[in-house]
């Protein structure tokens, strides 16, 4: 075991952006509603009310938002990790959850209703992104789960995942598409039509300890299942990666940062022929955008960011620069690509002082985090919003103009937080911002109130 792999195996599991364990039509647990009444208060940056979803989650790591109940407006799904009590050991961890709070009408009133819970036994549950799968017409939640420190714990194992689940008017219940206890784990997948043959593809990439892989698994007839076994698409690659057509020829392309496979911090595959009965996988070749940013946790493409129309891509790498030997610079970054965008891509730091705390014994710490972005502000821009995550503040940054960024605290003391969430929560026509934080077990509304 290499020295980074034994430092790796002793970090907290406090971070990084899921019923029981039978396969296929396995039905999921799930507990009473629970009214969850706050009031609200002023956040750090004094223009936000701040509504409060919950304080007493079991260790928040993420959130999406949907009309899960078909009512007509947005409700909130949190994946878990579970909070661990502060005596655990680095392999001591609980099993996590999904829950839906329900929207009742107003920021300050949400009910709810959890989907599974640490009695499922769903190990890292890294995401729960909304879709209608089987449609239906309503949403479903396509589940990636697993981290590697799960294998060092005998009495675990390897605990990644793949899987949807879907609703019924029963309950919901489970499919498996890769079944729990792989080494490989996933912390997204995403939907797209890869073959061109009309069925929803799975994209994402699977990840060990000093590894990674990224893969599609083609949709089977039905529309709602997924061939057991995927199609590579090369090594490399991330925990978030994202789909999108890079070199403008009509195909899709995967970008990601890359984290556990160290060398690189930002790739990207393009898809030089489209799958065939020949060519299973398709053809696809590994550019590296960038090599110089150490590693990373998030790249995404923003639509309209630079402008109506324009599509920005940004990127955030996740080091320490305080507990290590000199890592680069910690920060949110804007790549260009070139007009070549198979030539490395020009970044440029638009953070300022994004900065981890130090690594204390086991607990492993890096910053920033992940981020999301919309138009906070409601000016008509594309702002973003940025997890400091081993920096303890959460932040947005106001684009001021373009590609020019203003950054502020939301919250100077959040632990490590996931979401950003940017969504028009209460239907009045702007956006609200959602953080949760692993530490507090908070679920936070901002509220953008220039005037009181």
């Amino acid at each position: 075991m290499t020295a980074w792999r034994l430092d790796a195996v002793l970090r907290s599991v406090k971070r990084l952006g899921v019923c029981g364990l039978l396969v296929g039509a396995a039905a999921c647990s799930s507990s009473p509603e629970v009214e969850l009444p706050e009031p609200a208060w002023r956040a750090d940056d004094a223009r936000f009310a701040v509504h409060v979803v919950d304080t007493a989650a079991d260790g928040p790591a993420g959130v999406e938002a949907a009309d899960m109940d078909g009512d007509g407006d947005l409700d909130l799904v949190v994946n878990f990790f579970g909070d661990r009590p502060d005596d655990a050991g680095p392999i001591e961890f609980p099993p996590g959850g999904i829950t839906v709070y329900r929207n009742d009408g107003d920021l300050a009133s949400w009910t709810k209703v959890s989907i599974l819970t640490r009695a499922d036994g769903n190990y890292f549950l890294n995401e729960a992104v909304p879709e209608d799968l089987d449609e239906d017409g309503d949403f479903d939640l396509l589940v990636s789960a697993g981290f590697f420190v799960c294998e060092f714990n005998p009495e675990i194992g390897p605990c990644g995942a793949l899987f949807w689940l879907e609703q019924t008017g029963d309950g919901w219940v489970r499919h498996d598409i890769v079944e729990p206890g792989t080494v490989e784990f996933f912390h997204r997948v995403l939907l797209a039509d890869i073959d061109g043959d009309g069925l929803h593809d799975l994209v994402t990439v699977g990840e060990t300890v000093d590894d990674a892989y990224a893969q599609w698994y083609p949709g089977s007839a039905g529309g709602t299942g997924f061939e057991a076994t995927p199609h590579l698409i090369g090594q490399g690659g991330g925990s978030l990666p994202v789909i999108h057509d890079i070199d403008g020829d009509g195909d899709l392309d995967l970008a990601s940062g890359e984290f556990f496979l160290a060398g690189n911090s930002f790739v990207w595959f393009e898809q030089v022929e489209t799958p065939s009965a020949a060519r299973p996988a398709g053809e696809w070749q590994r550019h590296v955008i960038d090599a110089t940013l150490g590693r990373t946790i998030q790249l995404a493409a923003i639509p309209d960011l630079l402008g109506e129309g324009t599509v920005g891509w940004i990127g955030s790498n996740h080091v320490n620069n305080v507990s290590r030997d000199p890592e680069p610079l910690s920060g949110i970054y804007l790549l260009t690509p070139p007009g070549d965008p198979r030539q490395p891509w020009e970044p440029k730091l638009i953070s300022d002082g994004i900065v981890s705390r130090p690594i204390e014994g086991i607990n492993f710490q890096a910053a920033p985090g992940v981020f999301w972005w919309g138009d906070v502000d409601d000016d008509g821009d594309i702002d973003l919003t940025v997890s400091g995550d081993g920096d303890p503040r959460v932040f947005w940054f106001e684009q001021t103009e373009v590609g020019e960024f203003r950054q502020h605290a939301l919250r100077t003391e959040f632990g490590q937080a996931a979401g950003g969430l940017v969504a028009d929560l209460d239907g009045n026509g702007d956006s609200e911002v959602v953080f949760t934080s692993y530490d507090t077990g908070e679920v936070l509304i901002f509220d953008y109130r220039p005037e009181g």
